[in-house]
């Protein structure tokens, strides 16, 4: 299979936290302390090349309020995911425990660590998910 050829990468300094947008390994760290302090549990689905793609769940199960929060389908579309983690770290327990609530924080980890829109298959992550399609 031919290597897709990649788009310019997207990185940003972020003054305020001192990281750049596509620090993975820093994204991953902060996320996981940070879900595990607020009580949510942290499930790999599965990784792509050793990039896990994880789901945090909180741990209130019997309310009719269902909401999943997914980001980070764009690798250089980094601000949801960082926007997750910092929703996690500004909310209360209080604030959390009203609602089921879960997240998908980053969809696409091999473009966010390039800091590219697509993947390292050359695939737009929210588009073309079904079999014979062009968009």
């Amino acid at each position: 299979m031919k290597t897709p050829k990649q788009e310019v990468n997207q990185i940003w300094y972020m003054k305020d936290k001192k990281r750049y947008s596509n620090d993975i390994n820093v994204f991953y760290k902060s996320l996981i302390k940070m879900a595990k302090l607020k009580g949510f549990n942290v499930k790999v689905l599965g990784k792509i090349q050793d990039l896990p793609i994880f789901l945090l769940t909180g741990k209130t199960n019997s309310l009719d309020k269902n909401i999943l929060v997914a980001a980070g389908f764009h690798g250089d579309e980094p601000a949801g995911c960082w926007g997750i983690l910092d929703f996690l770290e500004k909310s209360s327990k209080k604030e959390l425990n009203n609602t089921n609530l879960s997240f998908l924080p980053l969809c696409n980890p091999t473009g966010f660590r390039l800091g590219n829109r697509k993947n390292i298959f050359g695939e737009d992550p929210n588009r073309n998910y079904y079999e014979n399609s062009k968009g």
